[in-house]
């Protein structure tokens, strides 16, 4: 599904029990939008989505013919959306700067890399700029998170990650784990 620019009917419903990024995105076209954002889908499948949208129109990008990513930061990169970008100069805040960053890292990661290693190191800068605002310009990122889908492991720096250290976050698996009942008889003992 790329490059969808009308606002009508849904997906169809995987034909699985399982969620997915196309049903997804066919519930988002159902919703009334009333910001300008970027919403990054992905599911333990392997597929992925950016879906940039406003009031007016959405369009939905994925991953490019031999690449196995999507990036969004806060702009929109569809040709269809630009008319619709409402930030008031180019590349404020350094949203250029930072999807070029990953999109750069990304292209020149081999497919050995340790995806998570790979994720912290673009996010916390130390691959080229992607966080380090200097404390003058009163901009912050206040969280950053990764997550790996097919097991649930997910990593969160809270604060900017490029001074603070992500941590491994166990809240979800266990969630999920205990909502499929592999806690079952745990909890009354």
């Amino acid at each position: 599904m790329r490059r969808s620019s009308k606002r009508s009917g849904g997906c169809p419903k995987d034909s699985g029990a399982r969620s997915s990024v196309q049903e997804a995105i066919g519930q988002l076209r159902s919703l009334p939008i009333g910001a300008s954002q970027n919403i990054m889908m992905a599911d333990k499948h392997g597929d992925m989505a950016v879906v940039e949208c406003c009031s007016e129109r959405m369009a939905v990008r994925t991953p490019k013919e031999g690449e196995r990513f999507v990036i969004t930061s806060n702009h929109f990169t569809e040709p269809s959306m630009l008319v619709y970008d409402g930030r008031p100069e180019g590349n404020w805040f350094f949203s250029e700067t930072r999807y070029e960053t990953a999109l750069r890292v990304l292209r020149m990661s081999g497919h050995g890399c340790d995806a998570i290693e790979l994720a912290k190191r673009i996010l916390s800068g130390k691959l080229g700029f992607a966080c380090q605002y200097k404390k003058e310009m009163n901009f912050d990122s206040l969280w950053s998170f990764i997550v790996r889908l097919n097991d649930l492991t997910l990593f969160r720096a809270e604060g900017n990650p490029s001074r603070v250290k992500y941590a491994e976050d166990t809240r979800l698996a266990w969630a999920m784990q205990k909502k499929k009942g592999a806690f079952k008889g745990y909890f009354t003992r």
